[in-house]
């Protein structure tokens, strides 16, 4: 249908692994936009990670487009659109709402598919890093990994009860940070959010992010 953004119509009737991880990343950055001239719904995913935009719009049967920065300095952006009547409509049973950074819940999904929708959140509005004290001057100091979760305080309340239940991390504590929440895990329990995420061995991910655990798991 003319400006309705197209998708695989089957797109998250049947769950998979890869759709799930596409979830995810939705629930983290995409936005639930309504065309106020002929009401057609669709997603928008906007990354500045051209193999996560590839990934999403594979998955997805759609095309993602490149626009180059608006200022000098900035970088590339890469957006996906994907939308059908069938595909949003989905995807709002499940919980996705426009304002979703501030009430969106943790969607009930079918168990298997849990870890790789976990990674497409994480790849979205998550982060690892290494914190190295600086006051430890031993040669065997190499520091020790932070993770982040960002969200809404139901879908990181939900997030944290799930991972305690089905990869033994935490509880963690949530912290505030004006209308968003943080959901902070230190170092064994980023390791075992890592072989939770991961365990398919392949599928998608964002590279970057994965890297980081690579040598400490």
């Amino acid at each position: 249908m003319a400006g309705q953004a197209k998708c695989k119509p089957t797109l998250f009737a049947a769950w998979n692994a890869p759709e799930a991880w596409l979830a995810g990343l939705i629930w983290a950055d995409g936005c639930l936009m309504t065309d106020p001239r002929n009401g057609h719904s669709h997603v928008l995913i906007v990354t500045t990670d051209e193999p996560m935009a590839v990934d999403a719009a594979g998955i997805a049967g759609t095309d993602y487009h490149r626009k180059p920065p608006s200022k000098k300095g900035r970088l590339h952006t890469f957006t996906v659109r994907i939308g059908s009547r069938f595909v949003i409509e989905r995807l709002r049973e499940l919980g996705l709402t426009p304002r979703k950074s501030l009430t969106c819940e943790f969607p009930e999904l079918p168990a298997e598919v849990v870890p790789a929708f976990i990674r497409g959140y994480f790849d979205g509005d998550g982060s690892v890093s290494v914190y190295r004290n600086k006051n430890i001057r031993s040669l065997n100091h190499h520091g020790r990994l932070i993770v982040h979760f960002a969200g809404s305080a139901p879908f990181l309340t939900r997030l944290r009860h799930v991972l305690a239940e089905r990869a033994g991390i935490g509880p963690n504590k949530l912290i505030r940070n004006g209308s968003i929440w943080k959901l902070q895990m230190n170092h064994a329990d980023a390791l075992r959010l890592a072989t939770f995420m991961y365990q398919e061995g392949a599928g998608p991910r964002l590279v970057r992010k994965a890297a980081v655990f690579q040598g400490w798991t």
